[in-house]
């Protein structure tokens, strides 16, 4: 077996759409350059090909009658072990749940599970750095939610506030039923500190939630109790997404500790949850992770997140961190020196470690703008505007928005409300960040051979003048479809 170095200096064409390249404005056909893997990743190739040698023994769980029912059962269980083993969380004391298609549909839950079993504490604590997803249900859950606010101020943000997070915890003493803190940032990348958030949260008898969708493919993390380990943590649920985790199309997780459950009901009801049902009476099963599954999982998507995370786990998270802290140490060397660009949130890594995301703008050039010139003449492909985490954003361009001129018109001042977000992956090399610093560079030195070749339209934003891409040129489906039919007839294919 390669070492878990030596695997990750080749992983990064080991992923599909890793050599796709798609034509510039110039019209040079050149290779893309993923950039967005905060919203979601590529798809891992070696661990979803591995799940596809699966396929021929599929069939639905909740049945151990025939071979392929009895392989299905055994593979979702499997994926639920790799899950819990990928934390290091013990199965004894914490359970596995699939459910949804990211970590919104488990915070969810959460939220609704911990606001029944402690009816009398309707106080939440919610830091300010949230995705939307781990800010709004809790708004629905609980009848007070209060943001923890953080390290330093505007553009310098840094981790979740400790001091704040004691305060609030003091200032409702008895009624904070959790605190529902993210693991690293959408926006910058900040990790928060897990170990001291959870020891301070419990001493006040708040649970903690931890949405781990930025940080577990970025950082490790280990749900076994460790005075020594710096990564370890006593949290009582943990949501991430698996489309996050390389594995596209795969279920969201939430690992909870099991005497959560054992005092709640499901909340969905169906098939696969109940052991006897008549016309007014059923009976629940007794496991609890299954009752929360109500009807067929998504057991091909299971099966292949495992897959990820067993890839993951031969890396091993440490030489993965190792390696997303390098790149940022370039990255944030040379695109210091590059005049009007601002990144967002505090640089000092040794004070605030990050992932590979981080935020950024080009003074002169709102965000939207410069998003598209990265993607039409250097195809690097990143995101921009708020990451639907609008309150932390706010606070970190808040001063810059002040200086703006109130007199600007409204669609104007609208368009500097965001910022440009790059987010590195295992299919990133040395090689995207300099191209990302060169590409930025050149715009810097002739801003308007690009700016000058867009329009703002109300509708679609930033256009440019030429441009016309019909998506169905890149990837039509009935031509691919069409063409894999026709190879299933020909006798050639046959």
């Amino acid at each position: 077996m390669q070492s878990g170095k030596a695997l990750l200096n080749q992983i990064s064409q080991a992923f599909y759409g890793a050599d796709i390249k798609y034509q510039t404005i110039t019209g040079k056909s050149i290779k893309r350059i993923y950039l967005d893997s905060a919203a979601s990743c590529l798809m891992l190739k070696p661990a979803f090909l591995a799940s596809t040698q699966y396929l021929p023994h599929y069939a639905n769980t909740h049945s151990e009658i025939h071979n392929s029912a009895i392989v299905s059962n055994q593979m979702y269980d499997w994926a639920k072990q790799t899950v819990l083993a990928f934390v290091k969380a013990d199965p004894k004391q914490y359970s596995c749940v699939f459910i949804g298609s990211g970590a919104t549909g488990g915070i969810n839950r959460c939220a609704q599970i911990m606001a029944n079993i402690r009816p009398n504490k309707t106080t939440a604590l919610v830091s300010l750095m949230e995705h939307h997803s781990n800010d709004l249900p809790h708004r629905k859950y609980n009848k007070k939610v209060e943001h923890i606010e953080c390290e330093d101020s505007g553009i310098n943000l840094g981790s979740v506030c400790i001091k704040d997070l004691e305060q609030k915890l003091i200032k409702h003493q008895g009624q904070v039923n959790y605190v529902a803190i993210t693991g690293a940032s959408n926006v910058t990348g900040i990790l928060n500190p897990i170990k001291k958030i959870s020891e301070i949260s419990h001493q006040h008898n708040a649970l903690v939630i931890v949405d781990g969708s930025q940080m577990l493919a970025h950082a490790p993390i280990s749900l076994t109790r460790s005075q020594n380990d710096p990564t370890s943590a006593d949290i009582d649920a943990l949501v991430f997404s698996g489309h996050k985790m390389y594995a596209p199309g795969s279920p969201g997780v939430l690992i909870i500790k099991t005497k959560l459950l054992e005092q709640s009901q499901p909340n969905q009801m169906g098939g696969g949850i109940v052991s006897q049902v008549s016309k007014g009476h059923f009976d629940l099963i007794d496991d609890l992770q299954a009752r929360e599954e109500a009807g067929t999982p998504n057991i091909f998507g299971a099966v292949n997140l495992a897959m990820s995370l067993n890839v993951l786990n031969r890396i091993t998270m440490t030489e993965i961190a190792h390696h997303e802290s390098e790149l940022l140490k370039y990255l944030f060397t040379e695109l210091s020196k590059i005049d009007g660009l601002s990144i967002y949130a505090n640089q000092d890594l040794a004070k605030y470690p990050r992932t590979a995301t981080f935020s950024f703008n080009l003074a002169g050039i709102d965000h939207a703008l410069l998003a598209a010139i990265l993607n039409d003449y250097f195809n690097i492909a990143v995101r921009n505007e708020c990451f639907c985490a609008h309150p932390y954003v706010r606070e970190l361009i808040i001063d810059q928005l002040w200086e703006l001129d109130p007199d600007l018109p409204s669609e104007q001042i609208e368009a500097k409300k965001g910022m440009v977000r790059a987010s590195f992956g295992l299919n990133n090399t040395i090689t995207d960040a300099i191209e990302l610093v060169n590409a930025l560079t050149q715009i810097v030195q002739n801003p308007t051979k690009y700016t000058a070749e867009y329009e703002l339209t109300q509708s679609q934003g930033y256009q440019h003048k030429t441009k016309q891409t019909d998506w169905r040129s890149l990837f039509c489906p009935d031509q691919m479809l069409n063409q894999l039919l026709s190879q299933q007839t020909d006798p050639q294919h046959s």
